[in-house]
C-alpha cells in the first residue's frame, strides 16, 4: 500500500501542475489579462510556482512544507469561497467549462489531497497567522487597485473582481466585515489543518 502510495505521489503532483497550467492558460491567455484580477488566478499561479519547485526537489524539507501549508490553504480557499459565495450567483455559461473545472475543483482538491496523504510535517502554533498574509495582501491589492483605477473589469460592472470587496456597493464598513469573517475562517482553516497534522504524527 505505502508503495502505491509513494507511486501515486509524482502522478498527483504532475496533475496538479499541469490542471493549474493548463486552467491559467485558459483564463489569462485566452480570456484576457484582465482575469489577473482575480484571487482564483493568483493562488492557482502560487500552486502552479510552487509545485514545480518541489518536483524539482528529492525531499521537502519541514520548512518547505510549512510552506506549503499556506499555498494548500491559500487554493482551498478558493475551492469554499468559490462553491459558497459565488457558484449560487454564477451563471451556467461560466460553471460548465475546463478552465472553472480546472481552477476551482481539479487543483484545489489534488492539493489538499496530497497535502494530506504526503505532508509528514509538524507545523508551528504560529503558522496559520503567517499563512493569512496571502489572502489579507490579495485583499488589500484589489481594494487600492480599485480604488486607484477604478474602471469596470471586462466582463464585470464593477472595478472590483468580488462583490463582497465592492467597496462602492458595500462601503467601508461592509467590505471589512466580509474581510473579517474571511480572515478568521482562514485562520480556523489553518488549525484545523494544524490539529489534523499532529494528530496523524502521533499515529
Amino acid at each position: 500500500v505505502c508503495m502505491n502510495k509513494d507511486i501515486l505521489k509524482p502522478i498527483i503532483r504532475t496533475c496538479i501542475i499541469i490542471a493549474a497550467i493548463f486552467g491559467l492558460y485558459l483564463q489569462i491567455f485566452v480570456d484576457g489579462l484582465h482575469k489577473l484580477n482575480f484571487y482564483t488566478i493568483w493562488s492557482n499561479i502560487a500552486v502552479m510556482i510552487f509545485y514545480i519547485y518541489c518536483m524539482t526537489r528529492k525531499e521537502d524539507s519541514e520548512g518547505l512544507l510549512r510552506i506549503k501549508g499556506g499555498v494548500v490553504l491559500g487554493i482551498t480557499l478558493t475551492f469554499i469561497v468559490y462553491n459558497v459565495l459565488l457558484l449560487p450567483v454564477a451563471k451556467p455559461e461560466n460553471v460548465y467549462t475546463w478552465k472553472n473545472y480546472t481552477l476551482h475543483y481539479i487543483v484545489p482538491v489534488l492539493c489538499i489531497l496530497d497535502c494530506l496523504i504526503y505532508d509528514k510535517v509538524r507545523y508551528k502554533w504560529q503558522d496559520p497567522l503567517y499563512w493569512t498574509i496571502f489572502p489579507l495582501f490579495y485583499a488589500i491589492f484589489t481594494l487600492i487597485k480599485g480604488i486607484i483605477y477604478p474602471v469596470n473589469i471586462p466582463g464585470e460592472d464593477s472595478p472590483f473582481p468580488y462583490f463582497f470587496v465592492d467597496i462602492n456597493k458595500l462601503g467601508v464598513s461592509g467590505v471589512a466585515k466580509y474581510i473579517v469573517v474571511i480572515c478568521i475562517f482562514y485562520i480556523i482553516m489553518g488549525y484545523i489543518l494544524l490539529f489534523i497534522k499532529k494528530i496523524g504524527l502521533k499515529k
